[in-house]
């Protein structure tokens, strides 16, 4: 029973540290790129991550669909074998890693640095993440411990980066979709 209530408290503690720590205004800049490439329409927001970010960028894309937001999820391992044909030039893509420094993340965002021409955000947790330098914009997400006893299994971490990530999407679309368009969207 303890233990469960050391988790709740990890994610609590993290939530109000990260109220306290988040760079407002960052989030605010991306809201508005993401809130950009709405507007053209034409464009895709492509999503990639590599393990436990990946499955929560799928989540993510889903929950952005159904408010309007065009996504398509990356299997960053599947790019170099043909995916790189979905992405689009002058597109936007957002990347998450809680490290930043995961080999297959290097290597996917040096190729697509080559390949294609998109604008590129990067989500972390670390402060001298070395995909940085890939990437034309990054968000740090501070995580002061993850919920494990060993502190290493991505939970809170995870949990800060689709409160964030959902409330981008939400800030991206606040002028430009309906509750017609989300009914539309979600008909019963």
């Amino acid at each position: 029973m303890q233990q469960i209530r050391d988790g709740l408290n990890s994610y609590i503690q993290n939530l109000e540290n990260l109220k306290i720590n988040l760079d407002y205004d960052k989030l605010m800049e991306i809201g508005q790129i993401i809130a950009s490439y709405v507007e053209k329409k034409s464009n895709f927001l492509y999503l990639a991550g590599i393990g436990k970010n990946s499955d929560l960028l799928h989540q993510v894309s889903k929950t952005y669909n159904s408010i309007g937001l065009k996504t398509i999820n990356l299997d960053i391992t599947n790019c170099k074998h043909g995916d790189f044909g979905l992405i689009h030039d002058n597109s936007l893509l957002i990347c998450s890693s809680k490290s930043g420094n995961t080999a297959e993340l290097i290597e996917f965002l040096q190729l697509i640095r080559r390949v294609k021409k998109v604008k590129i955000i990067l989500v972390h947790s670390n402060g001298s993440a070395s995909a940085i330098k890939y990437c034309d914009l990054s968000l740090y997400i501070p995580c002061i411990k993850e919920a494990d006893k060993f502190n290493i299994i991505p939970s809170c971490s995870l949990a800060n980066f689709n409160i964030l990530l959902c409330l981008i999407g939400f800030f991206a679309i606040k002028d430009n979709f309906t509750l017609e368009q989300l009914n539309k969207n979600h008909p019963l």
